[in-house]
């Protein structure tokens, strides 16, 4: 048991200081994923991820899981802000008035000076095929849908800043 202790620990310890990078089974078939563990988090909004689901179908719902987690020091409390572009455009259900909803979470805390946060969210959203392609003809069924997962903090009249975080995005077709 001791000598599979050994390899264990250092195989954790080599997975923790091994550079930073981003993974994804892009283009997939009927699902994708896609992940980072050196995103720049920015306001306002920017793509931190992109996947490919090879080809959109008929009778079909995109469902797409965002999450993400800030890490380090900001110096200020703000909003992480996350959400998905299909194929270019803001569609994604649920929507506020024919335009995507924006998930925000509030991070930090209050006080002066650097404060350290560790802030975490996710969100699901999801998009007919067939009332998308409807909407936008040609651009839905038979076509590749490209999944941007765009990320961002800050706060009104605050001065833009790099946080670190780790992001990841799922997306997957499902029948209806």
């Amino acid at each position: 048991m001791k000598i599979l202790a050994v390899p264990l620990v250092a195989a954790v310890l080599t997975l923790s200081v091994a550079p930073s990078h981003a993974a994804s089974t892009s283009p997939g078939k009927i699902g994708v994923y896609a992940s980072t563990v050196s995103a720049t988090i920015s306001d306002p909004l920017a793509t931190v991820l992109i996947a490919t689901i090879a080809k959109g179908k008929k009778k079909r719902v995109l469902e797409v899981e965002l999450a993400a987690t800030l890490t380090g020091n900001v110096p200020f409390a703000g909003l992480m802000t996350m959400r998905p572009i299909v194929n270019g455009l803001q569609l994604m259900e649920p929507t506020n008035a024919g335009s995507t909803v924006t998930a925000t979470r509030f991070c930090g805390g209050s006080g002066g000076g650097p404060l350290p946060v560790f802030c975490s969210q996710s969100y699901e959203f999801w998009l007919d095929l067939d009332a998308a392609q409807a909407a936008h003809p040609g651009m839905f069924i038979k076509q590749p849908l490209v999944i941007e997962f765009q990320l961002g903090f800050g706060a009104p009249g605050s001065s833009v800043i790099n946080v670190d975080g780790v992001a990841t995005l799922r997306a997957r077709l499902a029948k209806k």
